[in-house]
């Protein structure tokens, strides 16, 4: 990962020096390393100083100048990986893209518009795409979970109006069939109170029980 800007970003610098625009050009291949690396290669020791390289088979040309506090970068579920921020030195020539964030203050969507324009100023040969917000970027990798948890709730409220639907329809067959029972009851001389207190007991067995009637 790029990350010129990460202590910008409110990642917090453990150990070492932040990059400054100084660094730029000396042709020295630093980086920093977060603190799962840290903890994963070098287990109770210093980074600072040892050499590293980008890849399995490249050389261990580019220098541990500090320690960057862990930060999630593309799962917000996940755990941390280890991760390595590079100085420019070290990526030109070899990446193709280069993720760059922008802190504003006032409307970020005015400024999204802006930035284009001003980065062809600085360099026409810099193309900049897939500009999006940190909200809009959180959105998107928790999407799949707020589909499932909307099919969740989805599927809850169906299983709730099929039980209600079900409850009725026994309350509907218990009435229809003691309604000679029912008749005879009121004929004795029983309220109106009494006889819904006799359903609503016996439906009460079917609802918490699951006993048929």
């Amino acid at each position: 990962a790029a990350g010129t800007t990460a202590w910008q970003a409110q990642i917090p610098l453990r150990a070492g020096t932040p990059f400054t625009w100084r660094d730029w050009g000396t042709g020295k291949r630093m980086a920093f390393v977060n603190e799962t690396l840290v903890s994963t290669a070098f287990p109770g020791t210093s980074p600072i100083g040892r050499m590293v390289g980008q890849g399995t088979r490249a050389a261990t040309d580019v220098e541990i100048v500090g320690i960057m506090g862990d930060a999630r970068y593309h799962d917000v579920r996940s755990p941390i990986p280890p991760q390595t921020f590079f100085n420019l030195d070290s990526l030109l020539g070899g990446v193709m893209r280069i993720g760059v964030y922008v802190r504003v203050a006032g409307d970020e969507r005015q400024v999204m518009r802006i930035i284009p324009g001003e980065v062809r100023r600085i360099d026409p040969n810099i193309v900049v795409t897939d500009l999006r917000t940190l909200d809009d970027q959180i959105n998107t990798r928790i999407s799949n979970e707020r589909m499932l948890s909307f099919l969740s709730m989805g599927f809850a409220a169906l299983a709730t109006i099929l039980a209600v639907v079900g409850v009725h329809g026994v309350l509907v067959f218990q009435v229809a069939r003691r309604t000679r029972e029912i008749g005879v009851r009121m004929g004795l001389g029983a309220g109106g109170a009494g006889i819904v207190r006799l359903v609503a007991s016996e439906m009460s067995l079917v609802v918490l029980g699951g006993l048929p009637a």
